[in-house]
C-alpha cells in the first residue's frame, strides 16, 4: 500500500463504508473516469481531479501489463 493510499485511509471513521476498485477490474479506469466527469461538473478541486486522472492512466498501464478481468 503506498503512503498516499494510507494516509487516505487513515482518514475514514471506523464505521464509515467504503468501496474499493482494484487494478485488475476491468471496469476499474471506466468507473473513475465517470467519477471524473461527475468531479469537474460537481466544482471538485482540479488537484483532486488531476490524481483520479493519474490513478487511472496508471490502472490503464497496469492492465495492460497484467491482464485484468471482470469481477468475480
Amino acid at each position: 500500500m503506498t503512503p498516499e493510499t494510507q494516509r487516505v485511509l487513515a482518514k475514514v471513521g471506523d464505521d464509515e463504508p467504503i468501496f474499493i476498485l482494484r487494478a485488475s477490474d476491468t471496469l476499474t479506469p471506466l468507473v473513475i473516469d465517470e467519477w471524473i466527469r461527475l468531479a469537474k461538473r460537481n466544482c471538485v478541486s482540479h488537484e483532486k481531479i488531476v490524481k483520479a486522472k493519474q490513478h487511472a492512466d496508471a490502472i490503464w498501464k497496469w492492465q495492460l501489463e497484467h491482464g485484468a478481468k471482470l469481477p468475480d
